[in-house]
């Protein structure tokens, strides 16, 4: 695994996109990813607020200090990002899995510089949300042991992992099954493959 400062790097080389077996999928613009993935991350954080409320036993909310706030919410974000690059083959391990820092687009990016099942690329979206947004309550209804923080977690996680699950939900109508997918910057492509 390694750090990458800038745009992510393509994962298609010009020879393989020269092939003609890979065609681009239809993506929106960053900044429209941006926006949209506002609402859907108020959604899905409202639902997993709901579902706290609903199903989780009674706990008194206590104001943390705001450095405690800060340093949850950061700690949450970068193993939101670390779970979606262990979601890639070898466990991100290897050297073709990058995290990355785009300043100037203020995006925190996970990206494999190989091709990926569609059911992978969905699986690493999902992942964070899953594990750090519905995991947490999962927890808290098996064990009873109703926890502020984890609360906490399970929102901000739900609210933050927007755009990851509105890519999901963008990927899994516009690509076919069993399609391969790449990508050269932030412009995704596919070919036909197996499962």
């Amino acid at each position: 695994m390694r750090f990458v400062w800038g745009p992510p790097p393509n994962s298609l080389s010009d020879e393989a996109l020269a092939s003609g077996q890979w065609r681009r999928v239809k993506t929106l613009p960053l900044w429209v990813l941006h926006v949209l993935s506002l609402p859907v991350g108020v959604l899905t954080a409202l639902a997993v607020f709901v579902a706290w409320a609903l199903w989780t036993p009674r706990f008194e909310i206590e104001f943390a200090p705001p450095w405690q706030v800060v340093a949850v919410t950061v700690g949450t974000l970068v193993l939101a990002i670390l779970i979606q690059a262990v979601v890639h083959p070898d466990l991100g391990l290897s050297k073709n899995s990058l995290i990355g820092l785009w300043p100037s687009r203020v995006t925190f990016y996970t990206c494999h510089l190989q091709p990926l099942t569609k059911r992978l690329y969905i699986l690493r979206l999902l992942a964070p949300f899953v594990l750090l947004g519905v995991g947490p309550l999962l927890a808290v209804l098996a064990l009873s042991t109703p926890s502020g923080w984890l609360f906490f977690i399970s929102c901000l996680t739900a609210f933050a992992t927007g755009l990851n699950v509105f890519l999901a939900l963008w990927s899994a109508i516009q690509l076919p099954a069993g399609a391969m997918v790449a990508g050269r910057a932030f412009d995704m492509y596919c070919k036909a493959g197996e499962d």
